[in-house]
């Protein structure tokens, strides 16, 4: 289990939920949001998760040093991929079966994780002794006559064992013919939806325990992944829990339906397989939700960056259109200008000139009386 504390820069701050306490103990992988007030009124939340809470249990195997039918002591073995701690045995890994039975093995993994295996043996078979038949009497000689004694007769053989000790069974052909029965008749599967946050699962349940619920852990970025598919976005792991035993449904078909994050430019959903990474086909249904059909939960990145901001850019004014719009009414103003301006300095020099001339006739004829 793991236990986190929620602490305050400051004094008078008041925790709304969790019963007041400022720690919260996570039993297994998951998150916490703690919820406070200050002096002053001022709400808020801190958020607390967890990712590495493990209670698998290691696999562990059990061998046999004789699996066919035999009369000699059986030697079982327990085996495991992960270094644990035998707690009973004398903390030895091997039991020998001098008589069919079971034994359990308990164990401690590394991390504490108690578990069990049980070996069992059923095919050790002891021959019972058989006992040797009892020799007759002689017959006494003839003279004188005398009755002979009669045979003393031997002792049965004890039943059971005209077979070497072996015993006829019960014909299977019953049991035959239910698992004939049962391969015809499948199971018909259940379709059902299962929903956490922005994700909603459909599987068939049939594949699952009847107290299954869907988990969501969310997992940090490695540098390696940051590299490769940018710091916004996100990875988070999807299985099924059951009484602390995770389901992946990992040979089944899924669909998941998934919310995406508004505020970022979604680019991508990849599975992660170990060291494998697989880009996943996608469905978009709307511009926040997309539809992915795969095998199995796992662990996945969805792969986002940041919307880039939208600046309005408002067109430089073209000087030269604009001077060219204008010109042609301050043109044709000047147009009509010109021209009265003209025509009247027309008129003005002919009335000018016919004076002029007026004149000098005046003068010519006085001139010419004068004479």
């Amino acid at each position: 289990d793991v236990t986190v504390t929620v602490e305050f820069d400051k004094e008078n701050v008041r925790i709304t939920n969790n019963g007041g306490s400022n720690t919260y103990t996570f039993t297994e992988n998951g998150e916490f949001t703690f919820e406070f007030v200050d002096e002053f009124g001022n709400f808020n939340t801190a958020y607390a998760f967890v990712t590495w809470i493990n209670k698998k249990l290691p696999t562990v195997t059990i061998s046999y040093s004789n699996t066919n039918e035999t009369k000699d002591p059986v030697t079982a073995t327990l085996h495991c991929d992960e270094k644990i701690t035998i707690t009973n045995n004398n903390g030895q890994s091997i039991y020998t079966f001098t008589e069919n039975g079971t034994f359990i093995f308990e164990f401690v993994d590394k991390l504490g994780n108690k578990g069990t295996a049980t070996a069992s043996v059923n095919w050790i078979k002891k021959e019972e002794p058989v006992l040797p038949e009892k020799p007759s009497e002689p017959e006494k000689p003839s003279e004188p006559e005398t009755p002979s004694i009669p045979e003393i007769p031997t002792n049965p053989t004890k039943p059971g064992n005209s077979n070497n000790g072996q015993t006829n069974r019960p014909s299977d052909s019953n049991n035959n013919n239910n698992n004939i029965v049962d391969e015809i008749l499948p199971t018909e599967p259940i379709i059902k939806d299962f929903l956490i946050k922005d994700i909603l699962v459909t599987v068939d349940s049939t594949k699952l325990e009847e107290n299954s619920v869907l988990k969501k852990n969310l997992l940090s970025l490695t540098q390696t992944q940051i590299n490769r598919f940018g710091k916004d976005s996100e990875a988070f792991e999807l299985y099924f829990d059951a009484n602390s035993v995770k389901n992946t449904l990992s040979n089944e078909e899924v669909k998941m339906f998934i919310n995406l994050n508004k505020n970022k430019t979604f680019l991508g959903i990849y599975k992660i397989d170990g060291e494998k990474i697989e880009l996943l086909p996608y469905e978009l249904v709307s511009d926040n939700q997309i539809k992915v059909d795969t095998t199995g939960l796992s662990k996945y990145i969805i792969a986002y960056e940041k919307k880039k901001t939208e600046e309005t850019i408002i067109p430089p004014v073209d000087n030269k259109n604009e001077t060219n719009k204008t010109t042609p009414s301050y043109s044709f103003i000047w147009i009509i200008i010109g021209g009265s301006g003209i025509a009247a300095i027309l008129c003005i020099a002919i009335i000018l000139l016919l004076k002029n001339n007026k004149k000098d006739t005046q003068y010519h004829s006085q001139m010419l009386y004068a004479e």
